[in-house]
């Protein structure tokens, strides 16, 4: 009697290359998308990118790098003490440049300014010194238009911050 042996097919040795060449291009492509991904949901969302905080002298300031139109992001704004005289301990003056103003709507001011005064290129909210008792304002904005919004903020015309935000659809 014969023996059979069993058939064997034999693959060409190109033809695990490629399959492993295959296997290697599709996994970068899907780290590649899975990186992007991850980085357009950390900046655009509410990640350690895209929140600020910023300080010049006794201001500090919190906010949103980016936002959305027509949805309201908070701005806070931490005022140092300081050892000043009785007049500047009985108001605070926020200053804002109107550019930055122009393009967004303030919604709420926690607290209340006493006065808003319209001065040329700035815009100043006086506040009581004795509300201030935490040392701690918000600005609640919401933005009118999608794009990058740059202007500055001061505390009595001496502490200035640069803020810059990036408002998409």
């Amino acid at each position: 009697m014969l023996e059979r042996s069993p058939a064997r097919i034999e693959r060409p040795q190109e033809f695990d290359s490629v399959i492993r060449h295959q296997l290697a291009r599709y996994g970068v492509w899907a780290l590649l998308l899975l990186l992007a991904m991850t980085s357009v949901l950390w900046v655009l969302g509410r990640g350690p990118i895209s929140t600020k905080h910023l300080q010049s002298g006794m201001l500090k300031a919190s906010y949103s790098g980016t936002g959305r139109v027509h949805q309201p992001l908070a701005l806070e704004l931490t005022l140092g003490q300081t050892r000043a005289t009785t007049r500047e301990v009985s108001t605070k003056e926020v200053w804002f440049s109107r550019e930055y103003l122009n393009r967004l709507t303030v919604l709420h001011i926690s607290p209340k300014p006493l006065e808003i005064r319209n001065e040329g290129n700035q815009v100043a909210y006086v506040f009581s010194g004795t509300s201030l008792s935490n040392q701690k304002i918000r600005f609640d904005l919401e933005f009118e238009r999608m794009g990058i919004y740059s202007g500055w903020v001061s505390l009595n015309s001496s502490d200035t911050l640069e803020l810059r935000q990036w408002i998409y659809p």
